[in-house]
């Protein structure tokens, strides 16, 4: 009986799913139109309506903040869920940026069929305006310093309260 079992279970054929993420366009009605890079777009529509909230901007807080949501077979934004919060007056500023983008993403495709699909967005808010450092660098800069006065914090005068200060900053 066994070996019908595993006779059986070889004869299966386990078929493929084919997977089509959704994109955005950047248009309205973008379920009929398609144009330009997804990544870029998308970058570039939350750059220009994002407003940086005026208590972050004033207390300095930066950081990158991380939106999943499901794009539908509309084309529009639901069931927004926040994976990496910086603040919550960001929360608010990235989710209402990205509800306006109802009814220009091309929706996801799975077995050649419009299906509802979730998507990570990464948002990046930082106070520097210099042309000449990126926020990478600046964030890189940033972390290595705080992570250094942690180390200090730890190792070299055993203040493990103010460490983690510096390390969960």
């Amino acid at each position: 009986m066994l070996l019908a079992v595993f006779a059986f279970g070889q004869n299966q054929l386990i078929q493929d799913v084919e997977l089509t993420a959704p994109q955005f366009t950047g248009v309205e009605n973008a379920v009929e139109n398609q144009t330009g890079s997804p990544n870029n777009l998308i970058k570039n529509f939350l750059k220009e309506n994002i407003v940086y909230p005026e208590k972050a901007v004033y207390c300095s807080i930066e950081g990158t903040e991380v939106v999943k949501f499901k794009v539908t077979t509309e084309g529009n934004v639901k069931d927004f869920e926040i994976i990496n919060s910086v603040c919550p007056e960001m929360d608010k500023e990235v989710i209402k940026a990205l509800e306006l983008t109802n009814g220009m993403w091309i929706p996801g495709v799975k077995n050649g069929q419009p299906d509802d699909m979730s998507i990570e967005i990464p948002f990046t808010f930082c106070t520097t305006n210099s042309a000449h450092e990126s926020v990478q660098e600046k964030f890189t800069e940033r972390a290595t310093l705080l992570f250094s006065k942690g180390n200090q914090m730890l190792f070299e005068k055993g203040k493990t309260k103010k460490a983690l200060h510096y390390f969960d900053k």
